[in-house]
C-alpha cells in the first residue's frame, strides 16, 4: 500500500500499531484526530504494557497480541521472512463484548489473508512468552554483539541467558499470568541452534546507533518487581547497561566538541 502522513489517514475500522514501542505514543496520537470513535487500534507489538498504553492515549477500544514471525531488512522496502509462524490476538479488556467481537473478527481475517492468527480471550500468555525470550536475549546479544548462534556456543553466557529468563518468568507468574517456563527455556535453545546469525532487533538498534525498546523488555520487567518486591538483578543490570549503551554515542560526540 501506498504510505501516507498522519493528517491524510482516513477512519478505518483497525488500525495496526507497529512501530517500535517507544515511538507508539508519537504514532497513535499523529492520526488520533483523523479517526471516528469507532476505530479500534491493535498492538502485536514486541514487548509489555503495549494494550494498556493505547488505550489509556486514546480512549478507543483496543486489541492486543503477539507474533512470532522473523524476518530481515534487506533493503528499504524489502524484508525476508523464514521458518515457521503465528500470531496471536485477543482485547485488552476481556469483560469488553466489542473488543471480544473485533478480535475474533480480526484474527478470522487475518487467518484468511494467510497471517495464521489464533484468538484467545485472555492473550498475556503467548505476549508474556515471547517477552521473556526477548527480555532473555535480546540486551544480551546487543551488548555482546551476538547472534544466537554465538550465544549458544558461549556456554559460560548461555547460562546466564536461562537465568535471565527466569527472572522474568518469576514476574509474570507473580502477576498472575500462566507463563510456561518450560517452553521459554526451549525457545531459548531452539534459537541458538536453528537462527545460529540471526540479528535481533535490539542488536540491529545498538548497531545502527538508535533507541531500544528496552523500556518494554527488561526495564518494564524491573518495575513490575519492584512493585511486588521480587529481585530481579540481572535483569536490572542489562537494563542499566543498555540504558548507557544507548547514550553512549551522544556521550562520547560531546567530548570532541
Amino acid at each position: 500500500p501506498d504510505a501516507v502522513q498522519p493528517h491524510q489517514v482516513a477512519p478505518a475500522r483497525f488500525i495496526l500499531c507497529f512501530t517500535k514501542t517507544y515511538q507508539t505514543s508519537e504514532a497513535v496520537l499523529s492520526v488520533l484526530p483523523q479517526l471516528d470513535k469507532q476505530s479500534i487500534f491493535v498492538t502485536m507489538q514486541n514487548g509489555l504494557g503495549n494494550g494498556e498504553m493505547i488505550s489509556q492515549l486514546t480512549g478507543h477500544d483496543v486489541l492486543q497480541g503477539v507474533t512470532l514471525i522473523p524476518a530481515s531488512v534487506l533493503e528499504p522496502a524489502y524484508i525476508r521472512s523464514h521458518g515457521a509462524h503465528k500470531s496471536w490476538l485477543g482485547p485488552v479488556h476481556p469483560d469488553s463484548q466489542l473488543q471480544i467481537t473485533a478480535a475474533q473478527t480480526l484474527s478470522h481475517m487475518l487467518s484468511t489473508s494467510g497471517i495464521q492468527t489464533e484468538y484467545h480471550l485472555d492473550v498475556s500468555q503467548p505476549i508474556w512468552q515471547k517477552a521473556c525470550f526477548n527480555v532473555a536475549m535480546n540486551g544480551v546479544s546487543a551488548l555482546a554483539d551476538a547472534s544466537p548462534g554465538l550465544i549458544g556456543d558461549t556456554a559460560s553466557l548461555v547460562s546466564e541467558v536461562h537465568f535471565i529468563a527466569d527472572e522474568a518468568i518469576q514476574v509474570g507468574q507473580a502477576l498472575g499470568v500462566s507463563v510456561d517456563q518450560q517452553q521459554i527455556h526451549d525457545m531459548i535453545t531452539f534459537a541458538c541452534a536453528e537462527h545460529r546469525y540471526h540479528q535481533p532487533s535490539m542488536l540491529q538498534d545498538i548497531r545502527h546507533q538508535r533507541k531500544t525498546e528496552i523500556a518494554s523488555l527488561n526495564r518494564y520487567i524491573v518495575d513490575k518487581a519492584q512493585q511486588i518486591g521480587i529481585d530481579v538483578p540481572r535483569c536490572a543490570l542489562i537494563a542499566a547497561l543498555i540504558e548507557a549503551r544507548e547514550n553512549a554515542p551522544e556521550f562520547w560526540k560531546a567530548k570532541t566538541e
